[in-house]
């Protein structure tokens, strides 16, 4: 299994959403299904809270 991260920031959790739908959409078509191995799953999460030390 492979994993990747990607760290985007969006105005809104609406936009992230149609952002994942969007990845999803792309990852259905012929030519993706070709290039991956297994199905691709995306997480979106929301940062609480960020701190510096």
């Amino acid at each position: 299994m492979a994993l990747v991260a990607v760290d985007l920031e969006f105005d809104t959790l609406g936009e992230a959403e149609a952002f994942k739908v969007a990845l999803e959409e792309l990852w259905r078509s012929s030519q993706a299904m070709a290039a991956m191995t297994g199905a691709p799953r995306v997480r979106v999460v929301d940062m609480v809270e960020r701190k510096s030390y």
